[in-house]
């Protein structure tokens, strides 16, 4: 039977704006609170993503129960609900940040859909990953499907982003995640030759270990319906049979 691990992927803490239709991508305050310090609490091995890669790279084991936490687009939410709770429980996650909308309403395909909330500003990314355990990766300068770009543009998206991370933060980050999961094989062969060594997709499942393209790794989505009782099952479950 294979290991699992599990890349849980938020994209809000706190609650949605009235009449938005994909309010499931909001997770409570009260509930994210909840599930970091169940993770604390029960034994999980919570690691960061870049760690998680690099073991899965060099083969080897981790032990039972690992989870990275991702969190996508970089709104303000992350910084205001979010951050108090990991350094709380000094848990390390990951950021996944649109860097051509920082500071400014989201505005990009679809975005009605979740509500056109504010991104980080430079700022708060800064002081946000001062925190060792904080890392902020390129998620594309304007949130495009890369996979209706031509390889060029798509690779313009990921450089600008990239160039981004590495002015505010002060490191050139080999990891990426494309936005709405969309890519084709022009995008990896982009991303490769940009420097990004590994990247995550939205493939709603666990991490089967040692099976998996290190460009396309999967994650587990975490939704506003994950209730207490909710969450401790999807732990299980995914510890159980992968998904």
């Amino acid at each position: 039977m294979y290991k699992y691990a599990a890349v849980l992927m938020y994209h809000h803490i706190g609650d949605p704006p009235p009449g938005v239709k994909l309010w499931a991508l909001y997770v409570s305050r009260l509930n994210f609170s909840f599930q970091m310090w169940y993770l604390k609490t029960f034994g999980y091995n919570v690691v960061s993503l870049q760690k998680l890669f690099e073991d899965l790279e060099a083969g080897r084991e981790l032990p039972p129960y690992t989870v990275a936490l991702t969190f996508d687009d970089g709104f303000a939410d992350f910084y205001q609900n979010a951050l108090p709770v990991l350094k709380k429980y000094a848990l390390p996650a990951s950021v996944f940040m649109v860097t051509g909308q920082a500071g400014e309403n989201a505005d990009w395909e679809d975005i009605a859909l979740t509500g056109t909330g504010r991104l980080m500003n430079e700022g708060e990314i800064r002081e946000a990953s001062s925190l060792s355990r904080i890392s902020f990766y390129p998620h594309t300068a304007t949130h495009k499907k890369l996979s209706k770009l031509t390889k060029e543009e798509a690779a313009a998206e990921v450089k600008k982003s990239l160039d981004a991370i590495e002015s505010l933060t002060g490191s050139r980050p080999p990891v990426f995640a494309a936005p709405y999961g969309d890519y084709n094989s022009e995008t990896l062969s982009a991303l490769r030759e940009c420097g990004i060594k590994y990247a995550v997709g939205t493939d709603n499942r666990a991490v089967v270990w040692g099976r998996e393209p290190l460009l396309e790794l999967p994650r587990v989505i975490v939704r506003r319906n994950n209730h207490i009782p909710g969450f401790i099952y999807k732990m299980f479950r995914i510890f159980k049979n992968g998904k």
